[in-house]
């Protein structure tokens, strides 16, 4: 297997995040209301993040397939903190532990950056996602409006 990285490319990459992105909120029970404006206003907080650092978006790709999505990044107010947006792996690859690859990517990513602690949302009605965090060695720290925040010291 040859897992790899590339920095997300907006023109030829902005559909597959954006079936990814679809996908995750309705394993989370989150259905977008407006998809496509949703999408798109995700796209544009990517290319926000990708200007400050290219790698803090980016495409996992297996053998060149792409199968997998991870976006964090610094939170500019807290530096010492880092914001895993998110983080996708197509469904037929899940179960087979290529999630740990997004996390360690993102650990790496945000660890160059200076940052000690990751953190993270995630509906807490995604079962999937929860059992992943806290298998990475995420915790819970509060519960908001349906959100679990979840956080770990990297």
């Amino acid at each position: 297997m040859g897992i790899s990285f590339r920095p997300f490319n907006g023109e030829s990459d902005s559909g597959l995040i954006s079936r990814f992105l679809v996908d995750a909120k309705e394993l989370g029970g989150n259905p977008h209301e407006d998809p496509q404006k949703d999408c798109a206003a995700y796209i544009e907080h990517v290319a926000a993040a990708q200007a400050r650092d290219p790698g803090f978006a980016a495409m996992m790709l297996d053998d060149g397939e792409v199968i997998g999505f991870v976006h964090c990044f610094p939170v500019k107010a807290k530096p010492e903190v880092g914001f895993l947006t998110f983080d996708y792996l197509v469904p037929e690859r899940r179960g087979k532990g290529l999630g740990a690859h997004l996390m360690d990517y993102a650990v790496r990513t945000l660890k160059t950056c200076g940052c000690g602690r990751i953190a993270l949302e995630v509906s807490k009605n995604n079962a999937m996602a929860i059992a992943f965090y806290r298998k990475h060695g995420f915790e819970t720290v509060k519960e908001r409006d349906g959100i679990l925040v979840m956080r770990k010291r990297i």
